[in-house]
Parts: C-alpha cells; structure tokens; sequence
C-alpha cells in the first residue's frame, strides 16, 4: 500500500546542503534526495512555501527568513491543510534547536539525531482517519473554549451591568435623602410662614376691634 508520507526533509536553500532526511517509504531510501537537492538550490528569501511535482508523489516545501526550507513528500491527492500543518511541527521541531546552529551545520548534521521524532510526525500524518479524530477534538475543545470565554465574558458584563445598577441604586438612595431632608425643611418654613401670617391676621383684627370699640367707650364715657 502505498504510503501517504514518503519522505521528510531539511536543508539550507540556496545551497543545497541537507540537514537532516527521514524515509518514511523504505523503497525511497536514497532515491528522493536529487530532488531534494534540486528544490533547495532555489533562491528564495523570507517566509514561503511551494508545492513541486515529482514522480514519487508531490512536494510541500516551506522556508522561513533564515532560509532554513522544510519539505515533505506525500502521495499524490494528500490534503494541502495536512502537509501544512506538518510542515509546521517540523519547523517548530526544529528551530527548538536553534537557528544559529541550523545556518551553520553541516550536511545531514541532523539525519540521525532527529531520527526518532521525524519518525514519529511521520507516523502521526500517516493516518488520516487519525488526524480527522484529533482534528475534531480540537476542534470541539475550540468550541468549548469559545462558549466558556463568552459565559465568562457575558458573566462580566452581567457583573458591570449589576455594578451599574448598584451605582444607580445608591445614587437614587442618595438622591432620596436630599429630597426627604428639603421636604422637612420647606415643611418647616411652611409651619413658620403659616404662623406669621396667622399672627398678622390675629393683630390686624384686634386693630381693626379697637380701631372700632375705642371711639365708642370713649363716647359713651363723655
């Protein structure tokens, strides 16, 4: 059966010079690495990534700004997202040794140190019913990490909404007091203005008896 990851590979562009290989397909030991070779003596500066055709199936290639290049060759027709995502681990697997240190080595510096772990990525997108699974997986704990982050979010603006309105409460229980205390005090102005107007009204009916009564006893004393 033929494989769905051939071969692992990776070099400095420009100069053809291999870093590291690993043959996932035992009948393509060696026979990939003209190829390889070939795609490595591009001149290629900053981040990219190409596919190239090849008799033994179809090269993904990716290189980074140190001009280190990452390629794989997969069977003909394997999924563009799977070869990307593995040319992705790859890199990363591989900076983790240090960049300065991938410019400078020399050739296949990496073939057998890095053995263990190109066997093993080349073992995990070798079945694709078991990248879909872990795909999936991902992709439901994305989801429950989404609905988490927005229960946490709407929980927070549930609290700043319960803030506002505490806020408001106690602006409006403030507000209520002030109103109560001018309530007493115009209640009380209310009471002494009433009182002065009664004591008015109280001394103008005297005035007006006496006014009246004073020239009658005075008459009728005379």
């Amino acid at each position: 059966m033929e494989s769905n990851i051939k071969y692992i590979g990776v070099g400095r562009s420009g100069e053809g010079l291999i870093i590291a290989t690993y043959a996932n397909d035992r009948n393509l030991r060696d026979t990939p690495r003209k190829e390889l070779q070939g795609i490595l003596m591009n001149e290629s500066d900053g981040e990219w990534r190409t596919r190239v055709g090849s008799e033994f199936g179809t090269w993904f290639a990716k290189g980074d700004a140190n001009r280190i290049c990452y390629l794989i060759l997969a069977r003909n027709g394997y999924p563009d997202r799977y070869a990307t995502a593995l040319l992705d681990e790859l890199e990363r697997m591989f900076t983790n040794q240090g960049s300065e240190v991938l410019q400078t080595c020399p050739a296949d510096a990496y073939t057998k140190v890095m053995a263990g772990e190109m066997k093993n990525l080349a073992m995990k997108y070798e079945d694709l019913r078991s990248i879909d699974r872990i795909h999936s997986v991902n992709s439901q704990v994305l989801e429950v990490q989404n609905l988490a982050q927005a229960g946490i979010q709407q929980v927070l603006r549930n609290t700043e909404a319960a803030e506002v309105v505490a806020a408001k409460a106690q602006s409006l229980e403030g507000n209520a007091r002030v109103f109560q205390n001018d309530s007493k005090r115009l209640e009380r102005m209310m009471y002494w203005r009433k009182v002065k107007i009664n004591c008015i009204l109280i001394f103008v009916v005297i005035a007006v008896i006496l006014y009246i009564t004073i020239p009658i006893i005075i008459t009728s004393t005379n």
